[in-house]
């Protein structure tokens, strides 16, 4: 990027900070596995104005050193390696060279390898040179669209990415699996509602004439649906709390089978969540219990006393 060019980027309209850097695609591997990652080459001081580099559990803050360089968890995941490893990175000339990770960073699009000028420099024996300018902007997603085409026409500005257009063709695809999930969740509902209807109705079928004996001597209406149903909401307590620990195993599972390469789902669950879930089985019981009330209120004393058990 020529003087004049990063000159008259700097003083475009609506441009709040630029910050330059040295950007590349490249292939980075492990004894096992390879992956496409982009680098980019900062002065350290200055990677917060441009990356939020923190820790997914916990978000505790991520500082770039001259002693090795930041990579995305799913980068990390992929190559099966953990801060105090080595990988491999190619230079632009496809060059293989050896770098320490010493941060692994929160990012869910695509994978990032991130590095001072002075690492870059020791690593590969070379100036990194910039051939990239971030931007931080102002104004709506309009007015970034017409900024970009207003700086794609300076010369020696062979091309403009917009971050905002990464991210809107992220939500969309995840926006696309909001109807699968919810798809789930409904067949979840149903199932649960299912499982307890016939629970209990076997449960009532099988005790017919203890039913009949409680009410022939002498238990009211309350105290016989007490004493059926209390194993039904016991098991609804039990489940919901065992589902809780096999929830939590069986979300990770299908966030990793579902993710792609260059892709990470959220990892996390909020505690509303385990909320809904225990609620709802708790609610399915008591709706259940409910509609079985009539079905245990019909059995006749003499006919399932004279039945056979």
């Amino acid at each position: 990027v020529k003087a004049e060019a990063l000159k008259e980027i700097q003083s475009t309209e609506n441009v709040t900070d630029a910050q330059m850097g040295f950007v590349y695609t490249t292939k980075t591997y492990d004894d096992k596995v390879d992956e496409t990652a982009t680098v980019h080459v900062f002065d350290k001081e200055n990677v917060s104005r441009e990356f939020n580099l923190r820790t997914r559990v916990g978000h505790k803050s991520i500082s770039l050193t001259d002693d090795g360089v930041i990579i995305n968890e799913k980068l990390a995941e992929n190559l099966g390696v953990h801060i105090g490893d080595k990988i491999t990175i190619e230079d632009v000339e496809g060059n293989p060279h050896e770098v320490n990770i010493t941060g692994i960073t929160e990012m869910y699009v695509n994978h990032f390898v991130l590095m001072s000028r002075k690492y870059y420099e020791e690593v590969f024996g070379k100036d990194a040179g910039i051939n990239t300018v971030y931007l931080s902007t102002m104004g709506d997603e309009a007015a970034q669209k017409l900024l970009a085409n207003q700086i794609s026409t300076i010369q020696g500005v062979e091309g403009v990415t917009l971050y905002s257009g990464l991210l809107d063709n992220f939500y969309s695809m995840v926006k696309g699996l909001n109807g699968i999930i919810w798809v789930l969740i409904f067949s979840s509902m149903l199932l649960a509602f299912v499982v307890l209807s016939n629970l209990i109705t076997v449960n009532i079928s099988e005790r017919q004439r203890e039913i009949a004996t409680l009410k022939v001597l002498g238990f009211r209406r309350n105290e016989v649906k007490k004493y059926i149903f209390k194993e039904n909401n016991l098991l609804a307590v039990i489940g919901g709390i065992v589902g809780i620990p096999v929830g939590i195993a069986l979300h990770r599972y299908i966030m990793r089978t579902v993710e792609m390469d260059y892709l990470m789902f959220g990892r996390n669950i909020e505690w509303t969540s385990f909320f809904y879930a225990f609620v709802l089985t708790i609610l399915f019981s008591v709706i259940v219990n409910r509609m079985m009330t009539k079905r245990l209120n019909d059995i006749q004393m003499v006919e399932s006393l004279k039945s056979v058990e």
